[in-house]
Order: C-alpha cells, then sequence, then structure tokens
C-alpha cells in the first residue's frame, strides 16, 4: 500500500466537530477573478451586490489571498464593515509556496497567510481555511509536458501526509484553531489528484473540499452509462487541459465530506451572454483562464450543445449550468463568480427552481455521449 492510501505519520487529531454542511447556503458568493466584482469593481456596486446577496441568504463569501493580490479580501472587509458586520460566514484560502514546502515550515506559511488574511478582511476569525494547493500522489506532476505543471511555480502539489501527517498543514493549524481563528480546514479545488484527493477525503480531517463541477466537466459525478460509452472531458475542453475527477462526488458522500461545487458557468463560458457574442463586464478578468487570445471564443464553440439544450427545456444557458450544479446530493454549496448585482439575482432565481429535471439530466446525457463520439 503507497502513501496515498496510507500516510506515513497519520495526524492524531480528531477532525471538525460540526458538520461543515449545516451552516453553508445553496449558493455562496465568490470573490475572484472571473467574476472581479469584490477585486476591481466600484465600492457602491460591491456594497448593493454584497447586501442584496446577504438579504437573499447567500451569507458565505469565497475568498482567496491572491484573488486580485488581496484586493478581494480587502474590498470584502470594508464592505462588510460599512454594512454593520452581518452575521456571515467567510472562507479563505493559504498557499503553501515553495520555500516553506522545501524547509518543512509549514506552520509558520500557514499562520502568516491566515494573519495577513484577517487583517484585511477585517475579521477575529476564518469559518473555513482551505489549502490553495492541489493534492497529489507525489510533489511534482510526472511530466513537465502536463498541464497542470505551468502551476508549480505558484502551486507546488501537496502529497497527503503534507496536509495530513504529523509534520502536514493539519497539524500547522492546530494552534490557530485552539485560538479561534480558524474553525474549520479543507481542501481548495484545482487540479487535484483525484487517488489522493480520496485518501484525503478518507481522512476524517477535511471538512470542506472545493470541486470543479460544470456541464464542460461532469467528471466529478459521472453518469456510469456515460462513462462507459468513452466520455472524455478534453473534447469538452479547447485548451486540452481537462482531468477527470473520478466521481470525488461520490468519494464525499461516502465520508461525509461537504463539498463546494466552483466554477459553474466555467469562468463565464457557459453563458447566453458568452454564446452571444457580447464582451464581459469590465471588472471580469476571466480571460486569463483561457489559453491564448482566442482560447474564450474556440470554448465557446464547444458550449453551442449545451445552449441549444437549454433553449428546448425552456431555460437560459446560465439556468442550466446552475441547477446542473447544484443537481447533486453531494453538492452543498454553489459558488458563483458575480461581476454586479443582477448575477447575484440571477443566481437565487435559479437556486429557488430547485434541481434540474429528471428527463434534462437524460438529455444532457445524451450530449455528453454524443460529444464524445464527434471527438474520436
Amino acid at each position: 500500500m503507497d502513501d496515498v492510501d496510507r500516510p506515513r505519520r497519520r495526524s492524531r487529531r480528531g477532525a471538525d466537530v460540526i458538520p461543515a454542511g449545516e451552516a453553508l447556503p445553496r449558493i455562496s458568493f465568490g470573490a475572484g477573478t472571473s467574476g472581479g466584482l469584490l477585486v476591481s469593481g466600484e465600492r457602491d456596486e460591491q456594497r448593493r451586490a454584497v447586501a442584496t446577496a446577504i438579504e437573499h441568504g447567500i451569507r458565505h463569501f469565497d475568498c482567496a489571498p491572491i484573488y486580485g493580490h488581496g484586493a478581494a479580501e480587502t474590498n470584502l472587509g470594508a464592505v462588510l464593515r460599512e454594512l454593520g458586520r452581518p452575521d456571515v460566514l467567510v472562507t479563505s484560502k493559504v498557499n503553501i509556496t515553495p520555500e516553506f514546502l522545501a524547509t518543512g515550515d509549514l506552520r509558520t506559511c500557514v499562520e502568516r497567510s491566515v494573519r495577513a488574511s484577517l487583517t484585511r478582511l477585517q475579521r477575529d476569525h476564518l469559518d473555513f481555511l482551505l489549502v490553495h494547493n492541489p493534492v497529489n500522489r507525489g510533489r511534482y506532476y510526472d511530466s513537465p509536458t502536463d498541464p497542470r505543471a505551468r502551476l508549480l511555480s505558484q502551486y507546488p502539489p501537496l502529497t497527503v501526509d503534507d496536509y495530513i501527517g504529523l509534520d502536514g498543514v493539519w497539524e500547522a493549524t492546530t494552534a490557530l484553531r485552539e485560538q479561534g481563528l480558524v474553525r474549520r480546514v479543507g481542501l481548495g479545488g484545482m487540479d487535484n489528484d483525484p487517488v489522493a484527493l480520496r485518501a484525503a477525503l478518507a481522512s476524517g480531517l477535511v471538512a470542506l473540499f472545493q470541486q470543479p463541477y460544470h456541464l464542460l466537466n461532469p467528471t466529478a459525478a459521472l453518469p456510469e452509462h456515460v462513462r462507459g460509452a468513452g466520455f472524455d472531458p478534453l473534447a469538452l475542453d479547447a485548451a486540452g487541459r481537462a482531468m477527470d475527477h473520478r466521481d470525488s462526488l461520490v468519494a464525499a458522500e461516502t465520508h461525509k465530506v461537504a463539498v463546494s461545487a466552483i466554477s459553474p458557468v466555467a469562468a463565464g463560458a457557459l453563458t447566453d451572454d458568452a454564446v452571444a457574442g457580447r464582451p464581459p463586464d469590465p471588472v471580469s478578468a476571466r480571460d486569463v483562464r483561457f489559453a491564448g487570445p482566442d482560447g474564450f471564443a474556440r470554448q465557446v464553440e464547444l458550449v453551442v450543445p449545451f445552449a441549444e439544450l437549454a433553449r428546448e427545456s425552456g431555460m437560459s444557458l446560465t439556468e442550466l449550468a446552475y441547477r446542473f450544479a447544484m443537481s447533486h446530493p453531494a453538492v452543498t454549496t454553489v459558488v458563483g463568480g458575480f461581476s454586479h448585482t443582477g448575477h447575484v439575482l440571477e443566481a437565487v432565481r435559479y437556486a429557488e427552481r430547485g434541481p434540474l429535471p429528471a428527463d434534462v439530466g437524460a438529455a444532457l446525457a445524451d450530449v455528453w455521449i454524443t460529444t464524445t463520439k464527434g471527438s474520436t
């Protein structure tokens, strides 16, 4: 049995005693750069959107220090102060940088990051602290040509042992949790190796993890007959970087780990505005998520079958995308990326309509199978 299945130095401390999912709303407010509102939006619109979100029950905000190099945390902290510090949940993240991983001093890295986030957010604690590095079977990907290797300079992969071992990230948060500065710990959703992720989830030390889950890559919970038909997520990824998440949502259900579904509209590609060729809101930095100057346009070409299905089903493409993401029972919350208040209200409206009807889900499976056959 290798280290992925059984870490060398298993943590001796227990997991969080409060189930993470009890506190999370159906929709969460993402503060990343694809939506961009909390990174570079006007303060009046930031305040309006956050107030509207809270009014409609969106009381969880997902941040990270890298979103605008701290701007998202700073802006969210200022807006919440202006709104009278309402009772909300805030998630932020920590990136274990190469120098700390090389020296093994994870505690210093985590503590510095958390205290800096709390200062920017003007808060006395984080409800969730997620590790932004991917969890992998080794500290390096298999090949320098692996598309994920581009992330190594900023996000060196962590092994399962780096996360849950006695000298790992979980232990590095001990003092912070005991001081009440961090309440729960989990994993971010960027390029996690599915085998390593399952081992981490099985440890009982992950309160929440983020999982990309959208129409263009449903492999976190792919219907068995679609997988059997040979579905390949690369067929729906113009950049050729898609991963097979190998039914990670099933593992989350098994181990009772809360799931935060991220990228429900695939950085804006799964929207009617994109299909119509309308430009993004000025605050959105979505293009950096796509390869090359025409990367977004090439991605949108692959979205057309889903737009047609949405139209036939009497809904917008954005509605189809959101309701798909919230249809799996393992998904606790769906993180929306917002550019303005209208986006917030859209997400609220779609959440109220609930999961997709069974016939639309069956039609989606047909699209995935057809797309795969068309790419071979």
